[in-house]
C-alpha cells in the first residue's frame, strides 16, 4: 500500500504538471525496470489517481472497448450533419486571414509568409493561448523573431493578435467577440493541435477534436475557406486512404491515440462543412524540418535529435533500412499561402480535395549518417552496438526513444514508400485529392539540409 501510494502521488502530481511524454516514457521505462511492469503510455494517461496504479499493478489493463468509448462515440457522430450550412460566400480580398496555432513551427512561418505578402486592407489574425492580447502578442512576436530570415525586416502593421483557447467553446470569448470576429474573416488556416504521438485518444478529444468542431462553426459564420492542416499519420496509407471516410473503425481502433484525433477532426470536417457546401482542404504534411534558409529547427523534433544524439554518440547505423522523409518547414508554408487565393476545382466525384505533402525522395538513416561523417567524427556500428550504447547515455538527445525507435536487432525500423510526395533537389508534387501537381523548385539537396540542421543546432541561437 504504501507503494501503490507514493507512485500514486507522484504520477498525480506529474499529471496534473501536463508532463509531457518524453518524461512519461523515463518513467515508465523505470517502472518496467524496477517493477517489471509492462504498463502503456496509453494506461498511464488515461488513469486517475489510486485507481490507476492499482490497475498497471494489478497487470488487469482496460478492454479495448473502454478505452475507445469516446472514439466510437465520435466515429458514430461524425457522419452526420447536425450543423448549421455555412451562410453565403464573400470573395473581398480587403477580408483577413485567420491562423490557428500560429505559434508553432509551422504556424510562426506561415504568419511570416502571409505578412510578407499582405495588402494594407488584409490583416494575418492569429489566436494565441495567452492571459491577455498584450502578453499573446508579445508571443507570436518573439515566434516571428526566430523565424525570421537574418536581415530581413518583416512588417506587423498587419498583424492582429487575440488571446484564446481552441478547446474552449467561442475560444474562451463572448458569443458576441466569435461572431464579429468571424465576420471579418476570409480564409482560416486550422493548425492548432496537441502533438503527442503517444497520449490516448481521450486526453487529445478536447483540444484536437472539440478545437476542430468550433473552428468547423466559426466558419460557419463567415463561410470562410477552411485549410485543415492535419498529418499523414491521419490515414495507414496514402496510397488507398485519401479519402478518410474509407478507413473503416476497426483499422480505425488500431491507430494511436494522436492519428486517431486527427482522423476524427478529418471527418468531421468533411461531414459537418464540405458536405454540406464548405469550401474546404484537408492538408496532410509528413515530417516537418527546419528552414531551408537558415536551417532554423526545433531542437526536440525527431530529425533534431537523430542528428545531435548520433555526433554525440560519435555512431550511426550502418546499413539501417529504415526512411525518413524530411519536408522543410518553409516550403510547405509557401504552399499553404498559395492555398488562400487558389482556385480549387472540386470534383464530386472525388469529394473533398485533400492534399499531401511529404518527401517522395526519403533519406535512410545509413545516408544521413554517410553524410554527417563527411564533417563529424563518428563512425558505422550495428544497430545493436548503437543501441547499447544509447543505454549507457541517459543525457543523449536520443536516450528517451530507446526503447521505442531503436532496439538491439539487426536494422532500424524499415522503409515505408509514398507515392504523393516532393523529392528535395528535384522538384515538389503536391497529391491534390486523386491529381498530382508538380512544381519546380531550386530546393537544397538532402545533404545540403543536413548540414544546414546541423550547424544551426550546434549554434548559440539553437540552445537559447
Amino acid at each position: 500500500d504504501a507503494a501503490v501510494n507514493g507512485v500514486t502521488y507522484c504520477l498525480t502530481r506529474l499529471l496534473a504538471a501536463g508532463t509531457d511524454s518524453l518524461t512519461a516514457m523515463q518513467i515508465l521505462l523505470q517502472m518496467r525496470t524496477n517493477y517489471n511492469n509492462r504498463m502503456t503510455l496509453s494506461s498511464f494517461y488515461k488513469g486517475d489517481g489510486k485507481e490507476l496504479v492499482e490497475e498497471l499493478f494489478s497487470n488487469k489493463p482496460k478492454t479495448i472497448k473502454e478505452q475507445n468509448a469516446d472514439f466510437i462515440n465520435d466515429w458514430k457522430d461524425s457522419p452526420s450533419s447536425s450543423f448549421s450550412s455555412p451562410s453565403s460566400s464573400s470573395s473581398s480580398s480587403s477580408l483577413d486571414v485567420f491562423v490557428t496555432g500560429a505559434t508553432g513551427a509551422i504556424g510562426s512561418e506561415l504568419v511570416y509568409q502571409l505578412l510578407k505578402n499582405r495588402n494594407e486592407n488584409s490583416h494575418v489574425v492569429c489566436l494565441v493561448r495567452a492571459t491577455d492580447d498584450e502578453q499573446a502578442l508579445k508571443r507570436m512576436e518573439n515566434c516571428l523573431k526566430k523565424t525570421s530570415d537574418e536581415g530581413d525586416s518583416l512588417s506587423t502593421a498587419s498583424l492582429k493578435v487575440y488571446a484564446g483557447d481552441l478547446s474552449k467553446q467561442y475560444f474562451g470569448w463572448t458569443e458576441e467577440k466569435f461572431v464579429e470576429v468571424s465576420k471579418t474573416v476570409r480564409v482560416v488556416y486550422h493548425l492548432a493541435a496537441k502533438v503527442d504521438w503517444f497520449l490516448p485518444y481521450s486526453a487529445l478529444r478536447q483540444a484536437n477534436v472539440m478545437g476542430t468542431r468550433f473552428i468547423i462553426e466559426f466558419c460557419q459564420k463567415s463561410s470562410a475557406r477552411l485549410i485543415h492542416v492535419s498529418t499523414v499519420g491521419a490515414c495507414p496509407s496514402l496510397e488507398v486512404d485519401l479519402d478518410p471516410k474509407r478507413i473503416s473503425l476497426p483499422q480505425a481502433l488500431r491507430m494511436g491515440g494522436y492519428s486517431q484525433s486527427k482522423l476524427m477532426s478529418e471527418r468531421y470536417v468533411i461531414s459537418k462543412l464540405s458536405e454540406n457546401g464548405g469550401d474546404v482542404v484537408i492538408v496532410r504534411p509528413g515530417m516537418i524540418t527546419g528552414k531551408t534558409t537558415s536551417g532554423y529547427s526545433n531542437p526536440t523534433d525527431f530529425v533534431p535529435r537523430y542528428l545531435v544524439g548520433c555526433v554525440s554518440l560519435g555512431m550511426y547505423v550502418e546499413g539501417s533500412s529504415r526512411d525518413q522523409d524530411m519536408l522543410p518547414v518553409d516550403v510547405l508554408a509557401k504552399r499553404l499561402c498559395a492555398l488562400e487565393n487558389e482556385t480549387i476545382q472540386r470534383d464530386e466525384k472525388e469529394g473533398t480535395p485533400i492534399l499531401a505533402a511529404v518527401d517522395n525522395k526519403w533519406i535512410s538513416f545509413d545516408e544521413i549518417g554517410e553524410m554527417l561523417k563527411k564533417t563529424k567524427d563518428i563512425k558505422g556500428v550495428t544497430a545493436k552496438e548503437f543501441y547499447m550504447k544509447l543505454r549507457q547515455s541517459p543525457n543523449n538527445m536520443l536516450y528517451p526513444l530507446r526503447d521505442i525507435v531503436f532496439t538491439g536487432g539487426t536494422s532500424v525500423g524499415s522503409g515505408v514508400s509514398f507515392v504523393a510526395g516532393f523529392p528535395c533537389g528535384q522538384d515538389y508534387i503536391f497529391s491534390h485529392g486523386l491529381k498530382e501537381e508538380k512544381e519546380e523548385h531550386d530546393q537544397p539537396t538532402h545533404s545540403s539540409l543536413i548540414s544546414l540542421y546541423y550547424n544551426f543546432l550546434s549554434s548559440e541561437e539553437a540552445n537559447k
